[in-house]
């Protein structure tokens, strides 16, 4: 699991996102790695998720 604070620069649509990583990053980049196919996300999931963290990121500013 992973515990470590960083930060992580995302490219998503043309635009650049720096993220302070948190529980909802951690558990985005844990679902894409399941070893079981069947487990993991589907693409519109991801996408969903992605523009979440995009728009609390900005609220935060």
């Amino acid at each position: 699991m992973l515990t470590e604070q960083r930060v992580a620069q995302i490219k998503w649509l043309k635009r650049t996102l720096t993220l302070h990583s948190d529980r909802d990053v951690i558990e985005l980049i844990e679902s894409l790695l399941k070893v079981n196919p069947e487990e993991r996300p589907y693409v519109d999931w991801i996408v969903n998720s992605v523009d979440q963290l995009i728009n609390k990121s900005a609220g935060a500013v």
